[in-house]
């Protein structure tokens, strides 16, 4: 870990990269949901990949974003802005992966819990509906 600002760190990771043809890079993002009763967390790991630029550019700033080219453009992240980095960023992807695997375990969940209560399911209200 580099320690600093924003800026020490887009200073060091440029001065590392001098010289070198293969600026290569990508952005990764994962979030994992656990919930009680189900043995496997649910994870979605996502990418963006790109480059890293030979000088800082952009306004609209956070992180490495004045340096990493997202692969398709030819702006920085600070350049593209908030509105192209919320549809392909390595955060956007991931909670949206996320949110699409939420859906089936919720949906899952409504049915259990809509055939628990069903009359002779297995809660209090069901039982007491036989």
């Amino acid at each position: 870990i580099v320690p600093g600002t924003d800026a020490d760190r887009v200073t060091w990771l440029l001065s590392e990269l001098s010289g070198k043809s293969d600026r290569s890079a990508r952005f990764v993002s994962c979030i994992v949901t656990v919930f009680p009763g189900i043995a496997q967390p649910i994870v979605c790991e996502r990418y963006c990949p790109g480059t890293i630029a030979a000088v800082p550019s952009g306004v609209s700033c956070f992180g490495y974003d004045p340096v990493f080219i997202p692969c398709g453009y030819d702006k920085t992240f600070a350049e593209l802005g908030d509105g192209v980095k919320r549809k392909i960023s390595h955060r956007a992807l991931a909670l949206k992966g996320i949110a699409e695997m939420l859906i089936h375990v919720i949906q899952y969940q409504t049915v259990r819990t809509l055939d628990d209560f069903a009359p002779g399911g297995n809660s209090p209200a069901g039982r007491y509906n036989k």
